[in-house]
């Protein structure tokens, strides 16, 4: 039986395997060979040593990345907790502030409402109407060139 496995590098390396024959470009090896090779390995613990020491190095590069995303994760869970109390800092402040002038707003509303007497107002505006049709009615005169002749009658 010929075999191409490519788990067969680290017997590959040492030169402990000779291609019997190449099918399209690919080395093919014994298996009685292979086999021979491999129980060598096994025995002599190179097998697993080597397998060991590979996976170390592959656990303790998972390790690391593992390790930087968590870092990764922790760096942005603090940004987004940070975020979150400045967002509600500021949503305090600004209802405080929207507090404060509504009751302001209403001070000063009933503040207009006590000074101002509405019955006087309406007198004085009634007042105000009959002064200006006055003067309207004295401007007209003037730009006649009667206000003199008014004016001396009532003295």
């Amino acid at each position: 039986m010929i075999t191409t496995d490519s788990s067969l590098d680290f017997i590959k390396e040492k030169d402990l395997l000779i291609p019997v024959t190449t099918q399209r470009g690919t080395p093919m090896y014994s298996s009685t060979q292979t086999y021979k090779s491999m129980y060598q390995q096994i025995h002599c613990n190179n097998f697993f040593n080597r397998r060991i020491k590979n996976m170390a190095t592959d656990l303790e590069k998972a390790n690391t990345k593992i390790d930087d995303y968590v870092d990764n994760l922790s760096t942005n869970i603090e940004k987004l907790v940070n975020k979150e109390k400045t967002f509600v800092e500021a949503t305090k402040r600004i209802s405080t502030n929207i507090r404060k002038n509504a009751e302001n707003m209403t001070t000063g509303i009933s503040r207009i409402k006590q000074a101002a007497n509405f019955n006087e107002l309406e007198r004085y505006t009634e007042v105000l109407e009959r002064l200006v049709g006055a003067l309207d009615a004295l401007s007209i005169i003037e730009s006649k060139g009667k206000l003199d002749k008014v004016i001396a009658a009532i003295k």
